[in-house]
């Protein structure tokens, strides 16, 4: 089996191109079998359309997958925020399904639901698994605005009528391409009950919550989702997840919520004043990083407890219009009672731990791992800062040094393991394929 990635730095797109088929895909003797594309996400639409049109010209691939984040990563590389990176294979021991998109995914996904698993169960394989790119979150000028309504005595007083209103409300951002990914729970929880077991899936993503596009082929698409599966008689496929809880600081309830995940209050109090207090942030101190600094960088990560003992992360995020709190949870986190919450620290040397935590735990049944493919959140990019190098040297590590992979820095990061979905932020998820 031939395997290979690498990355490119450069503010030519074109450039970047040219070097990954010499360097990289052309490597592969003959037409790959598989090919993931990324491209970070401050180029121009009309260059990744070139870009993509080169690449399956000069190469002839036809199962081409990608999209755009705001950095990526390969092995023994610095993770890069201005260029792109490939990853390819070819060898007769893994079947790739023929890349399918589906178009309009935040608000039509009932094609999805539907085609999807028959797609994914058409193998019988003894080691199968789904991988999927879908879009992130794009923040139109006036969404915070619009939001605004669900701050209201209403929306507090009849919860029940205004999950419907705040569910349409962001039926209407998500078709303008909002969104914050949490539909992909309710996709997640639908593929489980329908037999797709196994999925690694990732958004894309722009920091500035700007465009971002998905690729399929030598087509380009926004607000939508691609996908593939990989299965195997030879290769297994493990896969895992971790996120860095460096420190638990404090202890709140969420005590009114909506189930698009919007914070209403928080110990009884308006959300918005409450969390900066736990936080211990002054209010014109955070509001400043809306003003000069990424969406990204203002927000900060609470977890809450499951049954099993582990923690389900989540964002949040303190917006100077808003009087509650917008959060990542998905709607099937949203209890009837309140949610016992806790605020947590990272660091980048926590981000390196919990980065060996999860290619270990995904390569543990693995001795002879092939290739790795991980979804890292962006927000843990800002956090590690110049750490993120180490944080790539202890995937090499427990790879091993010779061993090809790909980090996408996503918008949002999801698996489903053995029929139970996981969909988290802040957190890294990784595939590894070996013997």
């Amino acid at each position: 089996m031939q395997v290979k990635s690498g990355m490119v730095s450069n503010r030519s797109l074109k450039k970047v191109v040219k070097e990954l088929i010499d360097d990289v895909i052309l490597e592969i003797r003959g037409i790959p079998d598989f090919l993931l594309i990324a491209f970070t996400s401050k180029y121009k639409r009309t260059d990744y359309k070139r870009a993509l049109e080169l690449l399956t010209q000069e190469t002839g691939v036809k199962n081409l997958i990608g999209g755009t984040f705001p950095a990526i990563g390969v092995q023994n590389e610095v993770p890069t925020t201005q260029g792109g990176a490939a990853f390819t294979f070819k060898g007769s021991e893994i079947k790739v399904q023929r890349p399918i998109i589906y178009k309009n995914i935040r608000t039509k996904k009932k094609k999805f639901i539907t085609e999807f698993p028959k797609i994914y169960n058409t193998t019988k394989a003894k080691s199968k698994i789904a991988f999927i790119l879908s879009t992130g979150p794009k923040l139109q000028p006036n969404a915070m605005e619009q939001l605004k309504l669900l701050d209201s005595y209403p929306a507090i007083r009849y919860q029940k009528m205004f999950n419907v209103l705040g569910s349409g409300l962001e039926w209407l951002l998500g078709k303008q391409g909002l969104g914050t990914g949490s539909y992909i729970d309710e996709l997640l929880n639908y593929l489980a009950i329908n037999n797709v077991s196994e999925l690694i899936g990732g958004a894309t993503f722009d920091i500035d919550l700007e465009n971002n596009y998905q690729f399929v082929s030598d087509f380009i698409y926004s607000n939508s989702l691609v996908g593939t599966s990989f299965s195997s008689d030879t290769i297994k496929f493990g896969h895992s997840w971790a996120f860095d809880k460096s420190e638990k600081t404090k202890e709140y309830s969420i005590t009114h919520k909506l189930k698009s995940g919007y914070i209403q209050k928080i110990n009884g109090e308006r959300a918005n004043n409450k969390l900066l207090q736990i936080m211990d942030v002054q209010s014109d101190i955070y509001n400043e990083f809306f003003e000069k600094f990424s969406y990204a960088n203002a927000l900060y990560l609470s977890g809450i407890k499951e049954e099993d003992g582990n923690y389900h992360p989540f964002m949040t995020a303190n917006h100077p219009k808003l009087k509650g709190v917008v959060s990542t949870l998905p709607p099937s986190k949203i209890t009837e009672d309140p949610i016992k919450a806790e605020l947590f620290t990272q660091s980048g040397l926590g981000i390196e731990k919990s980065a060996y935590e999860c290619v270990t735990k995904a390569a543990e049944k693995i001795t002879n791992p092939k290739f790795g493919i991980f979804i890292n959140c962006a927000n843990r990019l800002l956090i590690a800062g110049d750490k993120i190098a180490e944080e790539n040297k202890k995937l090499a590590e427990r790879l091993g040094d010779n061993v090809p992979f790909i980090t996408l820095y996503s918008g949002c990061e999801f698996s489903i393991f053995s029929k139970k979905p996981k969909y988290t932020t802040v957190s890294i998820h990784g595939l590894v394929a070996g013997k």
